[in-house]
Parts: structure tokens; sequence; C-alpha cells
């Protein structure tokens, strides 16, 4: 389920894209070019492309789909027409960095294929269940649909609920970018022997706050969501 490379046909890019994009003077070259060596491809072959964004501690994403005439799709979990404006100017800002890069020749295998021009592409709100506005699971939502999106033909497959937490947890704690991977393993049997699952689950989780600390799975690969 989580993957932290580009499929030739869509890229998830990692949460440190949209810090280089809307910083696009003072961001580090090493890291945009490790970024495009990773997750990215070629741009004639891709359909979309996945950007989680955030402002003002709420995420939400940004889907770069190339089928067609070409869209800029906006998911939001938790729309504020207060901030829709701010959030839909950030999605433009981030398509003409897109935009910029894709001028690069090494984008493209074919070589007849044109620059794309991104940020001329339409924007497209679909509808999406709202998450309950008391709640912070904007980064669980943009998880889940970057995770689901390319399965289905809507954005709106279903709503986010205890098990889409519980398996997002556990795939941050169990991806191999988990530095402490190996000390939660040896650990986990301990909470296991004895308990009843949910509560040695919810048990190992909180014991050490820390073990997830380092966990970092695709498609939000580079720094994980908070949540």
């Amino acid at each position: 389920m989580c993957q932290d490379e580009s499929h030739s046909s869509y890229w998830w890019l990692p949460t440190t894209f949209q810090e280089i994009a809307l910083n696009s003077v003072g961001y580090s070259k090493s890291s945009l070019d490790y970024i495009v060596g990773r997750y990215m491809g070629y741009v004639d072959e891709t359909f979309k492309i996945f950007v989680p964004l955030k402002l003002d501690n709420h995420w939400y994403l940004m889907v770069v789909n190339f089928e067609d005439n070409g869209s800029l799709v906006y998911l939001d979990s938790l729309k504020d027409v207060t901030k829709k404006k701010e959030r839909l100017d950030q999605m433009n800002f981030v398509a003409c960095f897109l935009q910029n890069l894709f001028k690069e020749r090494k984008f493209y295998k074919r070589q007849e294929s044109v620059c794309k021009q991104v940020s001329g592409f339409d924007f497209v709100e679909p509808y999406v269940t709202q998450q309950d506005p008391r709640s912070n699971d904007s980064g669980v939502w943009v998880t889940h649909w970057m995770q689901t999106a390319s399965l289905w033909s809507t954005y709106n497959p279903e709503i986010v609920n205890d098990e889409h937490r519980y398996r997002l947890a556990i795939s941050l704690m169990t991806s191999k970018a988990n530095r402490r991977l190996d000390e939660l393993d040896l650990k986990a049997p301990n909470y296991y022997e004895g308990r009843d699952g949910c509560k040695s689950t919810e048990m190992a989780m909180s014991s050490d706050s820390n073990s997830i600390t380092g966990a970092k799975a695709a498609p939000i690969t580079s720094d994980s969501i908070e949540f």
C-alpha cells in the first residue's frame, strides 16, 4: 500500500516538494534533485501527480491531472470559503513551479513531446465528504487519497474512519524508513502476549511515542504529514 517511489503513470510527491516550490529562490538544489530522481519520471508518460499541500496547519491535496485537456484537482476535507482563494493561489504557485521544471528535456522520453503548460490547466473541485470540523484528520484524508485515488474514478470513495487511522499508523511504524523499526519488532511481542489485540496495539503505539518519530511512508515519504 505504501510506496516511496514514482510509478510510470503516477507520481506521489513528498511534502518537502511544497516547501521547495513555495521558496523557489532559497531552496536546496540537492533536495530538489533528490525528489526528481526518486519520485519523478517522464512527464509524457504520466497521468497524475499528487502534491500534498499545507496552509495554516491544514492539509489538502492537489492532483495534477494530465488526462483529457489537463486539470488541477482541488481535494479538501475541510473546505472554508474564507481560505479557498489562498489555498487555490498556493496550488497555482506550485503549478507554475512544475511548469518551469518541465522545461528541461530530461523530463520527456519522446523527442517530439512539448512542455506541459501546467499553470494553464483549469481548476476542478469535485465533491468530497467532509471531515468532522472538530477533528485534526486533514492529514489522514490526504494520505488516504494519495494511497487510493489511483484505484478509483472518483475522489470520494468513502469516509475516513478508525480503520484508516490504524492502518496509517501501522504503515508508518513498519515502514523501512522508520529508524527504530528493529526496536519496534523486539518490543511488539511483549505488548501482545496476554493482552487483548486492540488494547495491545494501542499500548504498543502509546508506550513509546518516539517510536514513529523517524517513520516516513509513501506517498508521504520525505516528511510524514502531521495530523
